[in-house]
């Protein structure tokens, strides 16, 4: 005997797109992730580097969506992050510790005490950036044509 099937419900249609489209995007993700590895590494050994460390390559204008690209570059992203050991060991050779120790339910280096002692001056300048350690990040971003130049590239969607 013939099995009747019948057609999806909206339930079932909707939970089929739902996942196909998620499929899809996990699969552009990977690949996307893949692409900016390669092309992170081509801007870090042939991009051009500008003052700020970041590093560009033009590509032909390629026209993306309402975008017009004509290049990529690799930012980079400098973060700044207490080395908290450091400064208490400074702070401490300087009898200065009490100044940013500060005690809630338990004691803690105030960042703005150490700051505050920075800019009054107790705490010199050089000594006090060795109180951070820089994180360094790069982003790819793309370069965009400016809206008064010519629209000559090619059309991609």
């Amino acid at each position: 005997m013939a099995r009747h099937i019948s057609p999806l419900s909206a339930w079932d249609a909707l939970s089929r797109e739902y996942a196909q489209f998620r499929t899809l995007r996990e699969k552009s993700e990977d690949r996307e992730s893949s692409l900016k590895k390669d092309i992170l590494g081509h801007l870090a050994s042939r991009g051009e580097e500008d003052a700020a460390g970041h590093r560009t390559l033009a590509t032909q204008r390629l026209r993306v969506g309402k975008k017009t690209i004509i290049g990529l570059k690799r930012q980079r992203r400098v973060s700044q992050v207490l080395n908290e050991s450091a400064a208490v060991a400074w702070l401490e050779q300087n009898g200065l510790l009490d100044k940013c120790m500060v005690t809630q339910t338990s004691t803690y280096l105030s960042e703005d005490n150490l700051i505050g002692l920075n800019f009054s001056g107790v705490i010199p300048d050089h000594i006090f950036k060795g109180f951070y350690t820089e994180k360094e990040s790069f982003a790819l971003t793309l370069v965009e044509a400016d809206d008064d130049d010519e629209d000559d590239g090619d059309d991609a969607a």
